[in-house]
C-alpha cells in the first residue's frame, strides 16, 4: 500500500473477505478482513466505504468476544481515526474514549496501546480548537510512551511535536 495501489489492494482484501465469509458471516476472520479492507478504503479517502466495514467488524467481534475485548478496541481505534480524518470530531472523540477505556481496563492505565489513543484524542481536540484538552492528552501520551523503551522513537517524536504545537497555540491564545 505504500505505493498507493489502493484498488489492487482493495481487490485482494475483498477476495480475502469473501473467503472468510465462506466460514461464517460471524467468524472473527470476517472482522479481521473487514478491518483490513476498511483501512485500505480509509487510506484511499473513501470514508463512506470504510465506516460501515469498521462498524460491522465491531459488531462481529463484540458478538464473538464481548464488548470489552482488545480486538474490539483495535477496530474502534481505527474507526476513530476514520471519523477524525473525516472531520466528525464528536464521533471520533466518543469512539477513542471507548477504545481507551477498554485498553485501560484490560492492560492498565499506562498500557502502551493507551499512548496511541491518548495521542489520537489530542489530535481530535486540536481539530476542535480545544488546545488545553489537546495538551493534556499529548502530555499523557508522552508520559505513557516514555515508560516503554521499545516505543518507536519516530512515534514519540510525532507526539512531542503535536504537544509543542498545541502548547504554542495555547500560548498564542493567552497573549
Amino acid at each position: 500500500m505504500n505505493q498507493k495501489r489502493y484498488p489492487e489492494a482493495a481487490n485482494t482484501a475483498s477476495r480475502a473477505l469473501r473467503i472468510a465469509e465462506s466460514f461464517s458471516s460471524s467468524d472473527p476472520r470476517v472482522a479481521i478482513s473487514l478491518n483490513n479492507l476498511a483501512l485500505i478504503y480509509r487510506l484511499d479517502l473513501q470514508y463512506d466505504r470504510a465506516r460501515p466495514m469498521y462498524d460491522r467488524a465491531v459488531v462481529i467481534l463484540e458478538h464473538q468476544y464481548g464488548a470489552n475485548h482488545v480486538e474490539v478496541a483495535n477496530v474502534l481505534q481505527n474507526l476513530g481515526v476514520c471519523y477524525r480524518e473525516q472531520g466528525q470530531l464528536r464521533n471520533a472523540e466518543a469512539v477513542f474514549l471507548r477504545a481507551l477505556k477498554i485498553f485501560q481496563a484490560l492492560s492498565g492505565p499506562d498500557a502502551l496501546k493507551t499512548a496511541y489513543v491518548q495521542h489520537e484524542l489530542g489530535r481530535v481536540y486540536v481539530r476542535m480548537n480545544d488546545n488545553a484538552k489537546a495538551l493534556a492528552w499529548f502530555k499523557k501520551a508522552c508520559a505513557t510512551a516514555k515508560k516503554y523503551p521499545d516505543f518507536r522513537l519516530s512515534d514519540l517524536a510525532v507526539i512531542q511535536r503535536d504537544y509543542e504545537n498545541a502548547l504554542h497555540q495555547l500560548e498564542k491564545v493567552h497573549r
